[in-house]
């Protein structure tokens, strides 16, 4: 899979959370997305206002169990993690602040 696809399904997850679960008002809202391309990695930050919620937080998904005996959610966090060199959350401000990492030299 390539640096483009991976970090495509990262944001696809990321961004269905946010406008799915996100927000419990009717008001106008946005979702910032910033790119920096640096010299060995890709650093995506996400930045919402929806209300407080770090992605990474839990268990995790056990993947050893088939399909039918998994609980619903998760398996896109759980690809987040796997295709990103770091994934960090922080709650600043009354925002949610996602910053995804893509080591370069690794993929």
């Amino acid at each position: 899979m390539g640096v483009n696809q991976k970090i495509n399904l990262s944001l696809d997850d990321l961004l269905d959370n946010i406008i799915s679960y996100g927000y419990r008002d009717k008001k106008v809202h946005q979702i910032a997305l910033e790119f920096r391309l640096l010299e060995k990695e890709i650093i995506v930050v996400v930045k919402d206002d929806a209300v407080a919620f770090n992605p990474f937080n839990g268990d995790g998904v056990d993947t050893s169990l088939s399909i039918d005996d998994r609980d619903i959610g998760g398996l896109g966090i759980h690809l987040i993690k796997q295709l990103m060199s770091s994934y960090k959350y922080v709650r600043k401000s009354n925002e949610n602040l996602v910053t995804l990492t893509m080591n370069l030299a690794k993929n």
